[in-house]
């Protein structure tokens, strides 16, 4: 992925809601509301975010983090694009930091992030991993005091059919399944990888699904 200096937070603020009022309305036609521009991501911090998700415990913000090469840190930002907040994960490596999702995990009730080191441009590493801990709660200290997290999982997994270049992760709500897209093959595959309460030995993943694709729709990053 490339650098994104500047990241328009406001294309990505219909994931929160639609404006009712907005003169774009949602139709058959147009499922979509048009985008509306928040704010302005300028933070030398934040050279390279790869991963967006919004907070589930600190309503009006975003989670994000750097590509591959920066360090192991997450980042809370407002909907306008100030950097409130950075947490880094000690011993954890940014490999390739692709993706991140939101959702419950193995406390009930409770909210987690799940950070995906899963990019591999030149398909070198068969083995990935996924990062697991508790959502933060901000506590409106100055942004540029470092937290650190304390406790996190490391959900270590490796394809069976060789190594693979992905950017996407999903988690599953209801199941707590987390799901990984590859990208950038004719057949695009769909792993399913388990969300264990306790992470043990890593995991070996097949194919659940095979996706079209083709090259024609693809654009030029």
């Amino acid at each position: 992925m490339h650098v994104v200096r500047k990241l328009l937070v406001g294309v990505l603020i219909v994931a929160f809601a639609c404006d009712h009022h907005s003169s774009h309305p949602v139709s058959e036609s147009a499922p979509f509301c048009a985008s509306q521009d928040s704010g302005l991501v300028n933070d030398e911090a934040l050279s390279e975010v790869s991963g967006l998700v919004a907070s589930r415990k600190n309503p009006g913000t975003l989670w994000v983090h750097n590509d591959s090469g920066n360090p192991a840190e997450i980042y809370l930002i407002s909907t306008q694009g100030k950097r409130l907040a950075t947490y880094r994960l000690p011993e954890a490596e940014n490999v390739d930091w692709e993706d991140i999702a939101i959702g419950p995990g193995p406390e009930v009730g409770e909210t987690y992030l799940y950070i995906a080191d899963i990019g591999d441009n030149l398909s070198l590493y068969n083995e990935h991993d996924v990062y697991r801990f508790v959502e933060p709660t901000y506590t409106h200290d100055s942004a540029a005091e470092i937290d650190t997290i304390l406790h996190y999982d490391r959900l270590e997994f490796s394809y069976t059919n060789g190594a693979s270049d992905a950017e996407t992760l999903l988690l599953d709500p209801i199941t707590q399944a987390l799901y990984v897209l590859t990208k950038e093959m004719s057949q695009i595959q769909l792993y399913q990888l388990t969300n264990p309460t306790v992470p043990s030995s890593p995991q070996q993943v097949r194919p659940v699904m095979t996706l079209p694709f083709s090259e024609d729709n693809w654009i030029d990053r």
